[in-house]
């Protein structure tokens, strides 16, 4: 499967992050829902890793996202955010 822009892969990433934790939700238990290893989860939040499609859909389904909300320009942060810089 395709690998998306470093950019959009980079914005996907910090919004997995701040949902997962939103949800209460710990980088294993994310893993285990969504079939990959935390270690990758931890690289792609960081933007440090070469993540696929494939991998982002299955974070996406995971976190009952759909690819709107996931990819989504706006900010979904409710305070000053560290990774936009915007407040909400």
């Amino acid at each position: 499967m395709s690998k998306p822009t470093s950019r959009a892969l980079t914005l996907a990433g910090r919004r997995v992050h701040f949902l997962r934790e939103r949800q209460g939700m710990g980088l294993r238990e994310l893993a285990q829902r969504a079939g990959v290893s935390s270690s990758m989860i931890s690289r792609f939040e960081r933007a440090e890793g070469d993540s696929t499609l494939t991998v982002v859909d299955k974070l996406r389904i995971a976190l009952g996202l759909t690819w709107d909300q996931l990819m989504s320009a706006e900010c979904v942060h409710e305070y000053a955010c560290k990774f936009c810089g915007e407040s909400a």
